[in-house]
């Protein structure tokens, strides 16, 4: 079961067989009876459970080989939350002990991505992957709004950009992000308090960093 605390704020990091979306997520996409709808465009029918939701990827977990097609309804869990994923999740590993190899920034974005299309996980050599996330520059501008769709597969950030702050090494980015593939909506940007309490959710204009 997927549960991230300290990323809550900025999104889930992926699905899993059990997902846990809050009430406080789902303002990403309208709040929970919208969240709700937009999960049956995927034919993926959210469990209501406390203050939030449970997605069930099929009737039992699944194993996914790397050699075989993921499982549908993983891919289609994926989807629904797709627009509440983190799209700047940093790294799922630590550092090294013995050399041996560990996630990266880079090989963490392709993880999590791994339900959006063939392909993506895992890589075909592992050799020369940078850093950071992989992506190309886009070829034009492409901002969307709120509730539209996207038409182009991509990173996207929230416009206008921060600007970079002194101390911010060349990987740093500020500001939300969100990855998102043609049909998907854009989603609102989410203001919480302190505590991580909702304060408010905000139309929000998205512009593509990177085309994937």
């Amino acid at each position: 079961m997927v549960a991230d605390l300290p990323h809550a704020p900025d999104g889930l990091k992926g699905i899993n067989w059990l997902t846990f979306v809050g009430d406080l997520l789902t303002e990403r996409l309208g709040g929970p009876k919208a969240f709700a709808t937009y999960c049956q465009r995927f034919n993926v029918h959210p469990e209501r459970y406390a203050n939030g939701f449970i997605i069930r990827a099929g009737d039992t977990p699944q194993l996914g080989p790397v050699d075989e097609p993921p499982p549908e309804a993983y891919v289609r869990a994926n989807a629904a939350i797709r627009p509440l994923r983190n799209g700047k999740y940093e790294s799922m590993g630590s550092g090294s002990i013995d050399g041996e190899l560990r996630f990266n920034r880079c090989t963490s974005d392709l993880w999590i991505r791994r339900f959006d299309g063939p392909g993506i996980w895992p890589p075909a050599s592992f050799a020369g992957l940078p850093r950071g996330p992989v992506g190309t520059e886009p070829a034009k501008k492409v901002r969307i709004e709120t509730g539209k769709p996207c038409v182009v597969h991509g990173r996207y950030r929230k416009y206008p950009l921060e600007p970079a702050q002194p101390g911010d090494g060349a990987d740093d980015i500020r500001g939300p992000m969100v990855v998102l593939l043609p049909g998907d909506l854009a989603p609102f940007h989410v203001t919480l308090g302190p505590h991580g309490e909702f304060v408010s959710r905000e139309v929000a204009t998205w512009e593509l960093v990177a085309e994937l």
